[in-house]
């Protein structure tokens, strides 16, 4: 999951993109609140498995974050500059949410990290704080964050880019970079799809007939993503074994076809075509909901499981039986909704904006983020 833009939306990335994080955040949350373990209702199989096949919507973060990447960078006034943005986008919300978890877990001595030893806790809680669970096998505290360790590897690829052609301009660093990036998606396959972000956001999306038709139905496009890629799945965590040890060809046809369908989501999404990406995704609930997509997949977790703790102490599931999942839901909705509300422009506008100006003020500049001289 990538951080949002910032405020000045409409001028960086396509309103509908936005919008669209905002509604894959939200699917996260329902997904998390189906998968609760709580007394439900019982769903038609084909509800149930579209229920469950939300929890893919990160794979169209990382397009959305390849897109966004893609124009970032040409407008990138340095590689530091460049990282700078992203760290301090990243950074406060993910550093206050770790902590607030750890604190939660030392308080309640209920589970990890509260069960680690004092060394231990210190040094996964440096881990945590750095992103690194996800890409390194680390116990990771808060469960949604595993995605910006895949973010980061992302993101120093990026700079590796910036940092080498200005180094040497007169060499095509993108294609050595993709291989690399290929490399790590052979370990990694849900890092495949920041690929199809950077096809579209580098308008490299090969057009004709078939593309222009499907790109006018994104929202259709994004549904074939979640229905294949969740037949490629396994059962359970961490859900795809690396590419490289798959041995049933039926998984390359099934990735091939998510790829060519999560790129022409994006892309119709993007040109805004369609009434889904015109209208919804640009309506203002969409576009509010993407501005504190970030937020609200980082701290729903957190709220999801103090709700839930409490529903059980006060013993509600006894109590509401098949509902208690529709009252969770309404009551862990609206909380995080406004959790993510308040963390929005206080950890990512204002802190990020003062974190900002502090270090546009220091007076030495790493040579690496230097601008070039004019001669």
């Amino acid at each position: 999951m990538t951080a949002a833009p910032d405020p000045a939306v409409s001028d960086r990335i396509s309103l509908g993109v936005h919008g669209a994080r905002g509604l894959l955040a939200f699917g996260v949350l329902v997904y998390h609140v189906v998968n609760s373990g709580l007394p439900s209702w019982g769903l038609p199989p084909l509800v149930e498995e579209g229920l469950r096949s939300l929890k893919y919507g990160v794979e169209i973060f990382f397009a959305i974050s390849g897109y966004v990447m893609a124009r970032s960078m040409q407008r990138a006034r340095s590689p530091g500059r460049f990282l700078m943005n992203r760290a301090t986008r990243i950074f406060p919300v993910l550093w206050t949410a770790v902590l607030v978890v750890v604190l939660l877990s030392l308080i309640s001595q209920s589970r990890a990290p509260a069960a680690l030893d004092p060394a231990s806790l210190a040094l996964l809680t440096l881990a945590n704080l750095m992103a690194l669970p996800g890409v390194f096998d680390l116990p990771l505290f808060l469960p949604p964050a595993w995605t910006l360790s895949y973010e980061f590897a992302f993101y120093l690829l990026c700079f590796a880019y910036l940092a080498l052609r200005q180094r040497w301009p007169g060499i095509d660093w993108a294609l050595p970079l993709l291989v690399v990036g290929a490399l790590l998606a052979l370990q990694y396959p849900r890092a495949l799809f920041f690929m199809c972000g950077l096809l579209v956001g580098s308008g490299r999306v090969v057009g004709g007939p078939v593309t222009e038709t499907l790109s006018r139905a994104p929202g259709l496009m994004l549904l074939v993503f979640l229905g294949v890629w969740q037949a490629a799945a396994l059962p359970t965590a961490p859900f795809f074994a690396p590419i490289w040890s798959w041995t049933d060809p039926r998984l390359f046809v099934l990735a091939a076809l998510a790829f060519a369908a999560a790129t022409l989501s994006l892309n119709g999404i993007a040109s805004g075509r369609g009434w889904f990406a015109a209208r919804f995704l640009q309506s203002r609930s969409m576009i509010w909901l993407g501005t504190i997509s970030y937020s609200l997949y980082l701290w729903h977790p957190v709220v999801l499981a103090i709700v839930k703790a409490a529903m059980r102490q006060t013993g509600l599931p006894g109590v509401l039986g098949d509902w208690s999942q529709i009252v969770f839901f309404c009551i862990a909705a609206p909380l995080s909704l406004l959790l993510a509300h308040l963390s929005q422009v206080w950890l990512e506008r204002r802190l990020t904006e003062r974190l900002r100006r502090g270090m546009a003020a220091r007076p030495s500049v790493p040579p690496y983020a230097r601008e070039p001289a004019v001669k």
